[in-house]
């Protein structure tokens, strides 16, 4: 079986277990036929479906009674919900019977039983690494939790197009939170060299980015803006002095419109992947571009928002993940708040098998029914990208008689012409959202960062 690393991180998990690359000697071929691969996993990421749900329930069931045996929180649960790990013979038992578990409610457990909460499954001295998110949510991984971590997302950078000839500009922060020593393992695990910027100096990234010859990076396509601003006034020509050729983005998905501009700056090619700092990689997108491969790590439902069951097959709802190589705090059915437009089963051309995320359309709190309609904040916010001008929005919802109405609050800055795009934009919003909306255009800055994105007036 194949080393599934090289560089600084030359072992990986496949199904669970952890293979060594091999003598030191052959690292140079060994490099060299690693580039050629298609999949960095190939064992799991070419498994049909039946193949991968056999794997995943294999890999859950000790996952269950690790968490039970070890576990506080998990077996307080699980009792709770009159469920034993032997109890889970299939998927579907364990999606129908195993609790959940939420953001809020961690933080909660941890509140109230500092400091873990009770997930703590191992002892203080088997663990690597201790992050700590807003909440406060303390997560403590052993070393092979945080391999694990690096490993999913590895796979997506590996279906990105990233390889161990590359040289990678981490631009997220590396301290208290995981994203930057993530993201930093992720790439070494792959055989990349790393400049690990961080956060801010964005001349900093510009100058390392042009001298160096940094050839990939994972950022916020909001950076990649601020990148283009700063190298334009240092008089750099980002196509002839960035060396840039792929690039990784998540957490703020964007319309195809903005990525493809974003690619068109740059001439490099950007890949979304979606992810949470609790859970890693989840989705990735290949070259196909048709959707965010779900990870062979992870265990992904998709539920209604409202009831909590699984929708249809091929449609969209809550993402809930359960993390399948998490040892120290094990994340079992954890409800990610994010919602999915929809998700596809059709073949895609890169030969994996796997269902594909389409984009992220909101929070679950955010996605309010009006007229019978689910409205998606995501919708409307593609529908008004093509507008220039434009800019926040919010979305407020009355009941004055019988019937729901709608008011789209669009920031409009100096020199919009509001009467003469009004029409065009009501268009352009019932197109998206399937529905009439007035539109109240304000001053930019009335809408301010932290400013609720529903105000639903029917609730008052």
């Amino acid at each position: 079986m194949p080393a599934a690393g090289v560089g600084g991180g030359r072992c990986a998990l496949y199904g669970g277990a952890r293979l060594a690359a091999g003598p030191e000697i052959n690292e140079t071929k060994e490099t060299e036929m690693l580039a050629d691969r298609q999949y960095w996993a190939p064992e799991l990421e070419a498994m049909t479906m039946p193949q991968l749900r056999a794997n995943h329930l294999g890999r859950l069931k000790p996952l269950l009674e690790w968490a039970y045996n070890n576990s506080p929180y998990y077996r307080e649960s699980f009792d709770a919900a009159g469920i034993r790990p032997a109890d889970v013979d299939s998927l579907e038992t364990f999606s129908a019977r195993v609790p959940f578990i939420t953001k809020e409610g961690i933080i909660e457990a941890e509140q109230a039983k500092p400091t873990y909460g009770g997930f703590l499954a191992v002892p203080t001295a088997d663990l690597a690494r201790i992050y700590v998110a807003p909440g406060p949510i303390y997560m403590p991984f052993t070393a092979e939790d945080f391999d694990g971590i690096a490993e999913t997302c590895a796979v997506g950078m590996w279906a990105a197009g990233v390889r161990p000839s590359d040289i990678a500009d981490v631009t997220t922060n590396y301290h208290w939170v995981i994203a930057g020593t993530q993201l930093d393992a992720s790439y070494r695990k792959v055989g990349c060299a790393v400049v690990p910027g961080g956060i801010g100096n964005t001349k900093m990234h510009v100058e390392a980015m042009r001298d160096l010859g940094v050839t990939t990076t994972f950022a916020f396509s909001t950076f990649f803006v601020q990148l283009a601003e700063t190298a334009k006034e240092m008089g750099l020509d980002l196509r002839r002095d960035l060396k840039l050729r792929v690039a990784l983005i998540g957490g703020e998905m964007k319309p195809k419109e903005a990525i493809a501009e974003l690619e068109a700056q740059y001439d490099m090619k950007v890949r979304e992947i979606y992810g949470t700092a609790d859970l890693a990689v989840v989705g990735f997108e290949c070259d196909a571009r048709a959707g965010m491969h779900l990870g062979p790590h992870h265990i992904v439902e998709i539920l209604d928002p409202v009831t909590h069951q699984p929708v249809p097959e091929g449609d969209g709802g809550e993402i809930v993940v359960t993390a399948l190589f998490r040892k120290a705090m094990p994340i079992i059915r954890y409800r990610t708040g994010d919602v999915v437009g929809y998700v596809s089963y059709d073949s895609c051309s890169c030969g994996r098998h796997t269902p594909r995320l389409g984009p992220i359309v909101g929070r679950v709190g955010d996605i309010p029914r009006v007229k019978g309609m689910f409205i998606v904040p995501k919708q409307i916010q593609n529908a008004l990208y093509p507008f220039k001008g434009l800019r926040r929005f919010q979305m407020v919802i009355d009941r004055p008689q019988l019937g729901d109405v709608l008011t789209v609050r669009i920031e409009a800055e100096p020199g919009v012409d509001r009467a003469g795009s009004k029409a065009a934009v009501q268009k352009a919003l019932r197109e998206a959202i399937r529905i009439g909306a007035e539109i109240d255009f304000v001053d930019a800055g009335m809408l301010p960062e932290g400013t609720p994105l529903v105000i639903d007036l029917r609730r008052a």
